[in-house]
């Protein structure tokens, strides 16, 4: 068996990559979306309580590891079975469970990045909060961490001596987007078909996108579309105003699993799916990104530039003009 920790869907591809190869699956989650997704395919799973360290809510770390401990002490592991974690940083319940599942079978990260550790401020209020939060996961989970550096923040994570104490097999998954377009079009989901599919993560982008620039899309949508559906983020919802009353997909089915009933186009902002999407011979990927008002331009130019990287079948028109004409 091959048990999979999946705290996002990232993991979860690389999941179904294994199971589209015949290989057994388990999923570990704390998120109730890929549970969700789990239930409705029929896969194999668990879900374990997020530990989270506060005052309101440390009851969670001994929940998480009652419930961690209890699952593992009904397994019965061979040497055969493997265990994958992702990541080398905020996943608490990937660390503890990757150090139990160590002392029966072969533990696997297939995503180890950089060791940056973290060298800024650490006797400020958040760096006092990781100190003793760093303490708390020693005591009762056993567990040594360090202050990696995300994104200028500090946040736990593991080192290169947690790899060597725990035997951690770390392998290279630089091929992760070639495997992902294969698991998309094996992991095709069927539901009520539409010309159109909308993504309504775009409507989450206040702060990054004009608020009047968006309310102009959803009007457009609205008002010039017969045939849509919108596919809303899992985690943050849009705000009520726009596309009201519409048609929605599930949220807990990734997006990309979707296109199957997308008979002509996929339209967005700048999700990554825009990538996927234009690899279906049937489908246009369609970006927004020319047309709207941006905050910040040279922000919008570090994400055409990310969206062309393997240059992608992506169109960006720049008027509703021209996007009416391809709609057609």
């Amino acid at each position: 068996m091959n048990y999979i920790n999946c705290p996002s869907y990232d993991p979860l591809f690389f999941a179904l990559y294994l199971k589209d190869k015949g290989k057994d699956i388990f999923i570990i989650t704390r998120n109730h979306d890929v549970q969700k997704y789990c239930e409705f395919t029929n896969i194999s799973s668990i879900f374990l309580t997020q530990p989270v360290l506060s005052i309101k809510t440390l009851g969670s770390l001994f929940s998480f590891k009652k419930e961690a401990d209890d699952f593992f002490n009904g397994l019965n592991l061979s040497p055969e079975d493997r265990f994958y974690f992702f990541g080398n940083e905020h996943t608490i319940e990937g660390f503890y469970l990757a150090k139990l599942f160590s002392e029966k079978c072969e533990v696997l990260n297939p995503c180890i990045l950089n060791f940056k550790e973290y060298t800024g401020q650490l006797f400020n209020f958040d760096g006092i909060k990781h100190q003793i939060g760093r303490k708390i996961f020693k005591q009762h989970l056993g567990i040594d961490l360090i202050f990696k550096d995300w994104k200028k923040h500090v946040a736990y994570g593991i080192d290169e001596d947690f790899i060597f104490k725990h035997n951690i097999v770390k392998f290279d998954c630089d091929y992760f987007q070639t495997i992902k377009s294969g698991v998309i079009k094996n992991n095709q989901i069927k539901l009520k078909q539409y010309d159109n599919l909308i993504d309504g993560g775009m409507f989450i982008c206040e702060g990054v996108i004009k608020e009047s620039s968006l309310k102009e899309v959803s009007n457009f949508f609205s008002s010039s579309m017969d045939s849509f559906v919108v596919k809303n983020h899992p985690f943050f919802k849009p705000n009520s105003n726009y596309l009201k009353g519409c048609e929605e997909y599930p949220t807990f089915i990734p997006i990309e699993f979707l296109f199957g009933n997308i008979k002509k186009n996929f339209i967005a902002i700048y999700c990554q799916a825009l990538k996927s999407a234009s690899q279906f011979p049937h489908i246009k990927a369609i970006s927004l990104l020319e047309m709207v008002e941006w905050e910040s331009k040279e922000f919008k130019q570090e994400i055409k530039a990310i969206l062309l990287e393997g240059t992608p079948n992506i169109i960006f028109p720049k008027t509703y003009k021209e996007l009416g004409e391809l709609l057609k």
